[in-house]
């Protein structure tokens, strides 16, 4: 220990550069490891994370031929995809929309999604109040997140309490049935509150608009690659053709459905919403390559530094050496 004291201290510049460069280097790694870690962590945290699915659209434009992919989706797939695959063992559309709250106060907008009571048995959020199994069984249910309770109610008690909502004019009473924790911000779910579609939303837009996202439940051991295989003959069986300018059309033309397990949407990319950037797969292999790389060159520049210092060192004691001959 004295020794390498000794040889530490008796250069303090080269030890200086050559651990601070050594330190820098391992520094810059760990970080873009740790940014390695966190993008590649998206909802690994849901319970079932491994059989749960977003149906993903895959266009391709029949002018240019370019193909672009998408997180939302016809909301007219849901219900024939549970139909037509048994390794299907749930599926649920969740629409987005915007609606106007109050309680006990001005009227403040709300970001909700529409769903179907299947919702949570396939995205189950960390319920704080509340049955996840009948929190959408009711069709005047709303479900929120601990901060969305705070906001409206001043505490996330509120189970039982109603909220009203205005439409065109009307008022309607939202009853809460449950309130589930605020999601972490590695997801792809920008899930404030959530309730239930009705079946006029659920039929008004058909195969004729992409209106929100798909999101489905594999039986265990179920693969998505079958699903796949069997995707073509599925599209001619449900998806009706309609007549554009005199000419037979279907959105399986231009269209595709992909199952994503949830845990790769955002690294998918597929685009999705503004909140929620998303990003890749090859940033996330060029980030580790770097990491890797700044490792490797940090480590080298410390051996060779030491190599040349340890040299120098020799070549020192030699001199001193054949000195002491001479004398």
């Amino acid at each position: 220990a004295i020794i390498g004291w000794r040889a530490l201290t008796g250069n303090r510049g080269y030890t200086a550069m050559n651990i601070f460069g050594l330190a820098v280097g391992l520094a810059a790694c760990v970080l873009l490891l740790l940014y390695v870690r966190y993008e590649t962590s998206y909802d690994a945290w849901l319970p079932d994370a491994e059989r749960v699915y977003q149906l993903q659209s895959v266009h391709t434009d029949p002018e240019t031929g370019r193909v672009s992919r998408s997180q939302s989706t016809h909301g007219a797939a849901a219900a024939p995809l549970k139909k037509d695959f048994p390794e299907v063992e749930a599926a649920v559309r969740a629409d987005g929309e915007r609606l106007v709250l109050q309680r006990d106060g001005d009227p403040m907008f709300a970001d909700v999604w529409m769903t179907e009571p299947d919702f949570f048995r396939i995205i189950a959020l960390p319920f704080l109040r509340g049955d996840p199994k009948t929190a959408l069984a009711a069709a005047d249910s709303l479900v929120m997140s601990r901060g969305e309770a705070i906001r409206y109610f001043g505490t996330d008690d509120v189970v039982g309490r109603t909220i009203t909502q205005f439409i065109r004019g009307e008022k309607k009473e939202l009853r809460v049935t449950g309130v589930f924790e605020d999601l972490p911000r590695n997801t792809h779910l920008d899930v404030k509150n959530v309730g239930r579609i009705s079946a006029e939303a659920a039929e008004g837009c058909s195969w004729g608009c992409i209106n929100g996202n798909v999101y489905a439940k594999l039986r265990p051991g179920a693969s998505p690659e079958s699903i796949h295989a069997r995707m073509p003959e599925w599209e001619q069986r449900n998806i009706p053709p309609t007549q554009v300018g005199g000419v037979r059309v279907s959105e399986g033309d231009a269209y595709d459905w992909r199952l994503a397990n949830i845990r790769d949407v955002h690294l998918s990319g597929a685009e999705g919403s503004p909140e929620k950037p998303t990003n890749d797969r090859m940033t996330i292999v060029t980030f580790t390559v770097i990491a890797l790389l700044i490792l490797g060159i940090a480590s080298a520049n410390f051996v060779n530094l030491a190599t040349a210092r340890a040299g120098q060192r020799a070549r020192e004691d030699l001199d001193q050496m054949l000195r002491r001959q001479l004398e």
